[in-house]
């Protein structure tokens, strides 16, 4: 059996600061790979926003929806990592590494704040979209309800 070949157009979400809300978080678990000849093992774990204010009709007949965007991160809250810093961004600093460790992920979920996307340029000359970082809301600013 093999899977049918579907053509789709992609239309990236526009580059921006948009208020954003994270609604999931999947611990994706081990990934292995290929780093300087060796392999390496690490866990992952994705982080996916809604973006209420801006909405599409992403197939006709459904109605608008708002975008979503995901981010995935090795799972870890080390000083070095990715994720700490952009955690740290969006929620403040942590006084010390416990602190850091002791985050509980799912306290995340409903959480708002600023989101920039940015483009970049894939491979086989395609445009996508990313979300390159994350801040608090400023004071006064709200999200849209869900």
């Amino acid at each position: 059996m093999k899977a049918p070949k579907i053509e789709m157009t992609f239309e990236p979400m526009p580059a921006g600061t948009y208020v954003a809300r994270l609604y999931s978080i999947v611990q994706i678990g081990s990934e292995t790979y290929e780093y300087q000849g060796k392999p390496i093992t690490q866990n992952k774990v994705s982080l996916t926003f809604e973006f209420p204010t801006e909405l599409k009709e992403f197939k006709e007949g459904e109605g608008e929806k708002p975008y979503v965007l995901s981010k995935e991160f090795t799972f870890s809250m080390h000083a070095k990592s990715k994720l700490r810093p952009f955690i740290e961004s969006w929620l403040g600093n942590f006084k010390n590494d416990d602190d850091a460790y002791d985050l509980d992920f799912s306290d995340l979920i409903g959480k708002t704040g600023l989101v920039s996307v940015s483009h970049y340029t894939k491979k086989d000359g395609g445009i996508r979209e990313m979300i390159s970082a994350i801040v608090p809301l400023p004071k006064g600013m709200t999200c849209p309800d869900p």
